[in-house]
């Protein structure tokens, strides 16, 4: 029984993301003359900021996200979109709750 335990315990460890420390910050949607980029900085030209979990230089997992027109986004990100579970909260004050698939 403690060697199953000891095996459990070890691949549990292997296989857990938080151990593998996903990268979190700031990050702006910035105007660029070829379109949109995610960067670190603001420059100007920002059309949202976005704060929560990043990978390969864009949002990815859990984040905060708020845009030029004033609506704002909680919720899963994929490659940079809204992406899974989230709410929408618009300017006059109304809502959406639920699930996004590719922004």
């Amino acid at each position: 029984m403690r060697k199953i335990f000891v095996v459990f315990a070890f691949t549990h460890l292997l296989v857990n993301p938080l151990l593998f420390g996903q990268e979190t910050g700031v990050l702006y949607m910035n105007k660029t003359s070829s379109g949109y980029a995610w960067e670190t900085f603001e420059d100007g030209k920002v059309q949202s900021k976005y704060n929560g979990e990043i990978k390969n230089g864009k949002p990815n997992g859990f984040g905060y996200q708020t845009y030029k027109n004033g609506n704002k986004y909680f919720g899963e990100h994929k490659k940079g979109l809204p992406n899974g579970e989230g709410r929408s909260i618009y300017p006059d004050g109304s809502m959406y709750l639920g699930e996004y698939k590719n922004g």
